[in-house]
């Protein structure tokens, strides 16, 4: 498969875990009075839940960026980016697959 079918992948597993960030911060969000409610029990579960699919992408994300690093065929480029109004530093990176070198 050509590489862009996996960094368009990553792109979406990147959304689908913005929002599940979103979701998980509203549901932080909610306040409740009674601990022996049931709302009580479903909010804890969602927290739960959503925790491990944010842990579930973010090891997909991670596991894509590894095969793209390793199967892309780099074009690096050396480009500046301000720190500071008055500082800036350089990097290298990749133009497809956005890979930085160290």
């Amino acid at each position: 498969m050509d590489i862009n079918y996996f960094l368009s992948t990553k792109e979406r597993f990147e959304k689908i875990l913005s929002n599940l960030n979103e979701i998980l911060e509203v549901y932080y969000e909610i306040q409740l009075d009674d601990n022996d409610t049931i709302s009580y029990d479903y909010i804890l579960q969602q927290i739960k839940d959503y925790e491990k699919k944010i842990d579930e992408a973010e090891i997909n994300i991670n596991q894509l960026n590894k095969f793209i690093s390793l199967h892309c065929e780099h074009k690096f480029i050396d480009d500046y980016i301000d720190i500071t109004p008055d500082r800036s530093e350089r990097i290298t990176y990749c133009s497809k697959c956005q890979y930085t070198k160290d």
